[in-house]
């Protein structure tokens, strides 16, 4: 690293380092790859487990540092799933029942209800976009009224079949007013 000194007399710092954004963080007390390996292990193991396998390799790091690390990760942002799987599961056997909701495309769990009623999973769903699914699947029934006729309702097109739709209208308009010329020559 390189150092620069300042010659003013006035400046309140009067030495200044390089800094190595590639390497580490401002003020950092380890390298952005030590910081991901001690990560990966926390990840993995936990934290004692975790300072046992470090120390095997090394690198000194207490229990805390390893879960602070872990804590730091950011969140993976919430997806809403295609296809939503519901299933109850025992926190204690036989005791307290949860709810799991569980992506089944992606075969990762989404949340934990802190019981099995139906009430708290219509809460959790009209909170989260998975609802507007099952809204739009909803709306696309059929309805048989009470005379015995069925109603089906059409969707909305989306934005690109109205584009589509658009574009269609003015080709054609200019192709319409051709054909309209032509008629009206052949007339004469």
């Amino acid at each position: 690293m390189r150092k620069f000194f300042c010659i003013n007399t006035e400046c309140k710092r009067r030495i200044f380092t390089e800094r190595l954004a590639s390497v580490t963080a401002p003020w950092a007390r380890r390298t952005l790859r030590l910081a991901q390996r001690l990560t990966d292990i926390g990840l993995a193991l936990g934290g004692a487990a975790g300072v046992r396998l470090s120390k095997q390799l090394g690198v000194t790091a207490c229990r805390n540092t390893l879960l602070k690390l872990v804590r730091s990760i950011p969140l993976p942002p919430v997806v809403t799933p295609p296809t939503l799987g519901v299933d109850d599961f025992c926190f204690r056997s036989g005791k307290t029942y949860g709810t799991a909701l569980i992506d089944l495309e992606r075969r990762r769990p989404i949340a934990l209800l802190k019981d099995a009623k139906a009430e708290t999973l219509a809460e959790w769903l009209k909170a989260h976009p998975a609802l507007k699914a099952v809204d739009e699947a909803y709306s696309l029934s059929s309805v048989t009224q009470t005379d015995g006729t069925v109603v089906v309702r059409v969707p909305r097109p989306t934005r690109e079949q109205q584009a589509l739709q658009l574009a269609e209208q003015s080709r054609a308009r200019p192709v319409a007013i051709h054909q309209q010329v032509w008629d009206l020559h052949n007339q004469s």
